[in-house]
């Protein structure tokens, strides 16, 4: 993550706090991030040079102007015009870990080898709130049958390994040293 990035994160940030909007405006960004996910050439459309900065700022007007608020077209226009657009989704990141934390809530991504039980997301989601000291985890559960069994626990940049494979990987490294 660049510190472009960061800053950039903490204008808007600051900006939508002004305006009373963090979290409009974070719903707004994930909005244009998944109409990025769904627009494989869009990217490329907003940093090329071979067309013309109007087009492609009038392009992100009209393309969301009517759907978001201002400050998140504003500052696609100015990624436009910097030729930053790659830099969008590290600036989002960056902006959602400041919006979270200042409504006390967390992200979290839980691989598991099989669907858990409800009843073990809820047990794990309130034990990464307590680890957290945030009033709430939203938790992204994802299934990897590699892993063979327990989980992997990844919030905050800190990744928990509690999978079989990451214990048989860490005997393995064992045995190697010997």
């Amino acid at each position: 993550m660049t510190d472009i990035c960061k800053e950039y994160a903490v204008a808007l940030f600051e900006l939508a706090g002004e305006k009373g909007g963090r979290g409009e405006l974070m719903d707004a960004l994930s909005f244009i991030e998944g109409i990025f996910d769904v627009t494989p050439g869009l990217s490329g459309f907003l940093r090329s040079p071979a067309i013309p900065l109007s087009r492609r700022t009038d392009t992100v007007k009209e393309a969301f102007g009517d759907s978001v608020p201002e400050t998140a077209v504003n500052f696609l226009c100015l990624l436009c015009e910097k030729g930053q657009t790659d830099l969008f989704r590290d600036a989002v990141g960056e902006y959602a870990k400041l919006y979270e934390e200042s409504v006390r809530r967390s992200r979290a991504v839980v691989t598991s080898a099989v669907e858990l039980t409800d009843a073990e997301k809820e047990r794990l989601a309130e034990a990464l709130t307590k680890k957290s000291g945030t009033d709430r985890v939203d938790v992204e559960y994802v299934i990897d049958p590699d892993i063979i069994g327990g989980v992997i626990v990844e919030t905050g940049g800190e990744v928990m390994d509690g999978s079989v494979r990451g214990r048989l990987n860490s005997i393995k490294k064992g045995l190697e040293n010997e």
